[in-house]
């Protein structure tokens, strides 16, 4: 695990951003505290980051699943005006 300052960031990024794709991880701090960790994904790891990290989503298909067995699906406006709602807060 690397750290790495803002300040390096912004004037290091391609190398920093290389450095996580190679597969070590790097720690942003501002003022010597942790801001931020900058890992390497591919598109299963994005996939399960995404499942776990945002349990919502678990629980939308969960109730997307029920609301099929029970022939009660929203229309396709009223899902993309729903996700816009959400995507707001």
């Amino acid at each position: 695990m690397q750290f790495a300052t803002i300040r390096q960031l912004k004037n290091q990024t391609s190398k920093i951003l290389e450095q996580s794709h190679q597969g070590r991880d790097v720690v942003i701090t501002r003022h010597g505290s942790p801001l931020a960790l900058l890992v390497s994904v591919d598109e299963e790891s994005l996939e399960d980051f995404i499942l776990v990290k945002h349990f919502n989503l678990e629980r939308a298909f969960l109730g997307a699943k029920k609301a099929h067995r029970q022939k009660k699906l929203p229309t396709l406006d009223q899902k993309i005006a729903s996700l816009r709602k959400d995507a707001r807060h």
